[in-house]
């Protein structure tokens, strides 16, 4: 009789656990039907994906392509045509220095949009694959379900007796095998579904920052335009500036090759003066010498001639009553 009454009772216990087990395994498949209807809320923790991981790094990088780019800004303004060489030279660097770092900010900002896609994918991915160990999961808990509602219904109608004894002791052992794997199953659910929240969590985090990304990818370009348009514009007008050089040079050359011409030509006129002078005092001078000799033939023969007139005369004057001219001079 005691017998009888503690196998009713160990009956109804097991009985009662499987009723337990079975509500809490219909709960659990009513919670997975609404998975597929409802979003799972997103965790607090999601948020941290989206957040800087080194905000002080992002600041300084910040602060230094905006020196940069003052900079470059006041390179620009540099006026080519009165500044020094130096200063152009120093201006051009500060333009491509702000050129390259433009760039740099640029492939950075690309390489971060390429990351948080890949991060979006790869949460992707393992949601789906969280998402279909959760699926057979559900199935699984639906069948175990299934079989504790008949086993309970069995199990009701047990009757215990002498002959029957063994088969009633394997009966719970089996029932509450599976009850055991029941809990498990619920277990186990649970953990799945927590993994598929966080990578739902992460993909939808992974595509925030791809999208900030993008935009930020978009002004980091324009600002690479902007920088490379003030270099170009810059260096034409430093191509300006060495064109002028470069014409003020050959306008020198060509004064300098006209001032040469004038001095030859100069120095031909001066030289054929000099000549000229040269000539004329060689001229005076042989004029001078040729005045400065004493007269021989011609003077002596006037002499006397003269002394012959006189003599003659003289004679003449004597011999008046010769009968000779008085105005011829005689011969001798």
């Amino acid at each position: 009789m005691n017998t009888s009454l503690s196998s009713s009772r160990g009956t109804r216990s097991v009985a009662r656990r499987a009723r337990t087990r079975l509500f809490v395994a219909l709960a659990a498949s009513a919670s997975v039907a609404l998975i597929g209807t409802t979003a799972l809320p997103t965790s607090a923790a999601t948020n941290a994906f989206a957040k800087d991981d080194n905000p002080s790094l992002a600041e300084l990088q910040t602060q230094r392509a905006a020196v940069q780019q003052k900079a470059a800004g006041k390179a620009s303004q540099v006026n080519t045509l009165k500044a020094s060489d130096a200063q152009v030279s120093s201006a051009l660097s500060a333009l491509n220095t702000n050129v390259n770092a433009q760039q740099d900010r640029l492939e950075e900002a690309e390489r971060a949009v390429a990351q948080a896609r890949a991060d979006q994918a790869a949460a992707e991915a393992a949601q789906s694959a969280k998402q279909s160990e959760l699926d057979a999961l559900t199935a699984q808990m639906k069948e175990s379900a299934v079989d504790a509602y008949v086993s309970m219904g069995s199990a009701n109608n047990i009757s215990v007796g002498t002959d029957d004894i063994n088969d009633t002791v394997n009966k719970r052992t089996l029932m509450s095998v599976r009850a055991n794997e029941d809990i498990g199953l619920v277990e186990k659910f649970r953990s799945v579904q927590e993994d598929l929240e966080i990578q739902r969590g992460a993909a939808t985090a992974a595509n925030t920052r791809a999208t900030a990304g993008a935009e930020q990818v978009e002004g980091r370009l324009n600002e690479l335009n902007k920088a490379y348009a003030e270099q170009q514009a810059f260096a034409a007008k430093v191509e300006e500036r060495l064109n002028s050089a470069l014409a003020e040079a050959d306008s020198l050359a060509a004064t300098d090759a006209q001032l040469s011409s004038s001095i030859t030509s100069k120095q031909a006129e001066i030289a054929k003066a000099v000549a000229a002078q040269r000539a004329a005092d060689s001229a005076r001078a042989a004029q001078r010498a040729s005045q400065s000799k004493p007269a021989v033939s011609g003077g002596g023969g006037s002499a006397s001639s003269g002394g012959s007139s006189r003599g003659g005369g003289s004679n003449g004057g004597g011999g008046g009553g010769g009968g000779t001219p008085p105005n011829i001079t005689g011969s001798g």
